[in-house]
């Protein structure tokens, strides 16, 4: 453990939360920062020089190509014009590797996952720029003292600075990025209704199919679902809750749901074969404006934020140049 970490782990814990909560997820990277530099584009090149008299009056004449060509920082993409240099990706793949519990070298798909996370964020940022969010340097420099005063003060927050590869100006770089960032991303979940077509089911689910057919064959001779739900003992379990279409994990069950009209109350499903076993599912309610439960709206919100990304990225213009 740092030195730094055995004297404030409690404060750097604080920074951490803090920083994670500014991108949600399904974005991986929280932060980012370098600053990139740039020259004046708009510089006077032509130098005037006196007329030729004598050797010894001579003056000397300065050429546009004789001055040196500003330094332009290696690029490792390139997103609507906007510049991911190549120190900015190869500190945050060192934040990267710092994260992770295992310290075995990066694989290519870990790189490629970095980048693509740095590319997300960028498009996040423009999104909000677009939409007429841009920190200013009062609200930077506000959120800037509010993270100092959380993690204990300026020595604290300067060792975390330092253990996580940022220096001041990159990190007050990578912080307005990442707080116009969220705040976009705040304004795609926003726009997520906050109710759904959903159903409220449960299901009997056997490892056997012929345990599965036997009992299917019972519920299509009449016997109640929830009869033979109590002869098993297992109706405790068998609740799904309510629930909107794309949220169960297992396809084929959305699928037996929700296609076409979907079942409605009292209706149930064909045996159906998972990963999991063998599956008969009976409708208890349906309603088409449901609210949404905190899971199933996060959900929801992350998909939202998925579908934004890939469209910015399909009709977008990315020039990746890392190898």
């Amino acid at each position: 453990m740092s030195k730094a970490n055995h004297y404030f782990p409690k404060q750097m814990g604080t920074i951490n939360k803090i920083l994670r909560f500014l991108l949600f997820i399904p974005i991986t990277v929280v932060l980012m920062g370098c600053v990139i530099s740039k020259y004046s584009e708009d510089a006077d090149l032509t130098l005037q020089s006196t007329p030729l008299e004598s050797p010894e009056t001579q003056s000397v004449v300065i050429l546009a190509t004789d001055i040196p060509a500003p330094t332009i920082e290696p690029m490792a993409a390139m997103v609507n014009g906007e510049i991911i240099s190549v120190q900015e990706y190869q500190l945050e793949l060192a934040r990267f590797q710092a994260a992770r519990t295992s310290k075995t070298e990066l694989t290519d798909k870990d790189k490629n996952k970095v980048l693509d996370d740095l590319i997300d964020l960028t498009f996040l940022m423009q999104g909000a720029k677009e939409n007429g969010y841009v920190l200013d340097d009062a609200q930077l420099q506000q959120r800037l003292a509010n993270l100092i005063e959380k993690a204990g003060g300026a020595q604290t927050f300067q060792a975390w600075l330092e253990m996580n590869h940022y220096s001041e100006p990159s990190f007050r770089m990578a912080l307005r990025r990442a707080t116009e960032a969220a705040w976009m991303r705040d304004k795609i979940a926003a726009s997520v209704p906050s109710e759904a077509d959903q159903a409220h089911a449960r299901q009997m689910l056997f490892f056997d199919i012929n345990d599965a057919n036997k009992i299917y064959s019972r519920l299509q001779a009449g016997e109640k679902f929830e009869t033979i739900l109590t002869e098993y003992g297992i109706l405790a379990n068998s609740d799904l809750g309510w629930f909107p279409k794309g949220y169960l994990l297992e396809p084929e069950l959305d699928r037996a749901i929700f296609e076409g009209k979907g079942l409605q109350s009292g209706q149930f499903t064909n045996v159906i074969k998972t990963r999991l076993g063998y599956h008969i599912v009976e409708v208890i309610e349906r309603d088409p404006k449901h609210p949404l439960d905190p899971d199933p709206l996060l959900k929801a919100h992350a998909k939202a934020i998925q579908d934004w990304l890939a469209e910015r990225r399909n009709k977008g213009n990315i020039r990746i140049t890392t190898p």
